[in-house]
């Protein structure tokens, strides 16, 4: 049977390859969203003087479309590791029952404040490209 060192060591572990994730999402994030938003800037730059034309207008529409979906896919994957660094704590809790043993072990870093600045941290950026691609697509649709 595994000792309370090596639990701590293996949600440790655990912990560290969903931020691993987490962090991997956001650089994904970042680097598709700057790609589109270029190439968004692009096409509607040299569409800007002919005018927003049906085929240009649905280009840009799926452009800002694809952004969207995006920033959604990213969502879900934040929130699934979200939800399993909330479980480290209890699954800690349910390995090693006894408190005092706990006690002698640092606490994770899925604490509550740790938990709520990693995910304002993560979230944030994603919710405000959601809103960008919702409005560009409104703007889009409108004009």
């Amino acid at each position: 049977m595994p000792t309370p060192e090596q639990y701590w060591q293996m949600l440790e572990q655990k912990t560290q390859q969903e931020v691993g994730w987490i962090q991997q999402r956001m650089t994904w994030l970042a680097t598709f969203q700057g790609l589109l938003f270029a190439t968004f800037g692009l096409l509607y730059q040299t569409s800007a003087g002919t005018g927003l034309h049906p085929p240009n207008k649905a280009i840009l529409f799926a452009i800002a479309a694809v952004g969207l979906l995006t920033c959604i896919c990213i969502m879900a994957g934040l929130h699934s590791a979200s939800t399993a660094l909330g479980q480290i704590k209890g699954e800690w809790e349910r390995l090693v029952a006894d408190e005092s043993t706990r006690m002698e072990f640092p606490e994770f870093r899925t604490e509550k404040k740790a938990r709520l600045i990693g995910m304002i941290s993560s979230w944030g950026p994603t919710v405000l490209f959601a809103f960008a691609w919702l409005a560009i697509m409104l703007f889009t649709w409108i004009s």
